[in-house]
């Protein structure tokens, strides 16, 4: 992205409210697309944004545009902590990802591609081997893109009554994908 984004973590005790409000938005745009799709949507206003912040399991990345959050995902440290999750996430050497979102008049600019970025480059700092995420198995294009980008399918899982593919991508493969 030639655009200046920059990516980090997020620091505790950092104002959330940029993240929140995106958040907000996003589950709003994301709300209205399950009800057209004729899904139950959650309550945005049930997510306790700021357990998701500043959990010490969690790390927020947060790409940012001008001093702007623009996206951001949560990393999970310790994935297999997680009520329901996958075996994937008990092994060693897994940071898991989700939330991955970018504000709706940001996308299709590199934004998502800088965050996963982050992620790996975050992941290797803290010594992981792989990472991972799980998504709704009807999320058929955020899968493709993930596939596209280099990650495979690790596991099937079901959570609150939703199929769930698990995918995953080695650290050694991305940095042997970004040498080449």
């Amino acid at each position: 992205m030639s655009m200046g984004v920059t990516v980090r973590v997020l620091s505790p005790g950092e104002n959330i409210s940029p993240c929140a409000e995106m958040l907000s938005r996003v589950l709003m745009q994301t709300e209205a697309a399950l009800l057209m799709d004729g899904l139950e949507a959650r309550d945005p206003s049930a997510v306790p944004l700021a357990g998701l912040c500043f959990n010490p399991d969690h790390e927020l990345l947060v790409a940012e545009y001008s001093l702007t959050i623009i996206g951001m995902t949560r990393l999970r440290l310790h994935p297999g902590r997680v009520p329901n999750a996958s075996d994937w996430y008990c092994e060693p050497g897994i940071l898991a990802f989700d939330l991955l979102m970018v504000e709706p008049g940001m996308r299709e600019m590199g934004v998502g591609k800088a965050l996963l970025q982050g992620a790996f480059q975050r992941a290797s700092e803290l010594g992981a081997d792989e990472l991972a995420c799980d998504l709704p198995a009807t999320a058929t294009d955020e899968i493709r893109l993930l596939r596209a980008r280099g990650f495979r399918e690790v596991d099937r899982t079901e959570h609150d009554g939703i199929p769930r593919v698990v995918l995953s991508r080695s650290l050694e493969q991305q940095s042997q994908d970004q040498a080449a």
